[in-house]
C-alpha cells in the first residue's frame, strides 16, 4: 500500500476515517439522490439549477413521465458517483483498481444519460444569455 497523502489521516481509526469521508461527500451526494428518488416516485421533475446561474441540468422546463424518471435515474447515478468517491478514498479499497475507477464510470454514465435525456426532450444546456447593451 502506498504512503498516504496526509500522514495525520493514518492516525485516525478506520471507522472515523470512513465516517469523515462520507460526511464530506454527503452534501454532494444526498441532493442528487433526493432529486432522483422524488422524480422516480412522482414521475415529475421541476427544473434543477445547474452549477452556474441560469443553467439547468435538464432544461428550464419541468419534465414529466418517462423523461422525468430517466432524469431521476441519472441523478441517482450522479449521487452514487459522489458517494463512490468517498469509497474510493477509504481504507477498505486499499489497492482495488475497480473501486478506484468506479466514480469515473458512474460520472460517464450520468453524462451519457443526460445526453440521452436532452436528445429526447430537445432541451440542451445553453450558455447564459449575453448581457444586453
Amino acid at each position: 500500500m502506498r504512503d498516504s497523502l496526509f500522514p495525520s489521516d493514518d492516525k485516525l481509526p478506520t471507522w472515523l476515517h470512513t465516517t469523515l469521508l462520507l460526511l464530506i461527500v454527503s452534501p454532494f451526494s444526498l441532493f442528487p439522490l433526493w432529486w432522483g428518488m422524488s422524480a422516480l416516485v412522482s414521475g415529475h421533475l421541476e427544473p434543477v439549477s445547474g452549477p452556474e446561474p441560469g443553467q439547468y441540468f435538464f432544461g428550464p422546463t419541468a419534465l414529466n413521465g418517462t423523461a422525468a424518471r430517466l432524469a431521476g435515474v441519472a441523478f441517482i447515478v450522479l449521487g452514487a458517483a459522489f458517494a463512490s468517491i468517498a469509497v474510493s478514498f477509504s481504507r477498505f479499497t486499499k489497492d482495488n483498481s475497480v473501486l478506484k475507477l468506479l466514480p469515473w464510470v458512474l460520472l460517464a454514465g450520468f453524462v451519457a444519460l443526460s445526453f440521452y435525456i436532452h436528445s429526447q426532450t430537445g432541451a440542451f444546456i445553453a450558455a447564459p444569455p449575453a448581457s444586453m447593451p
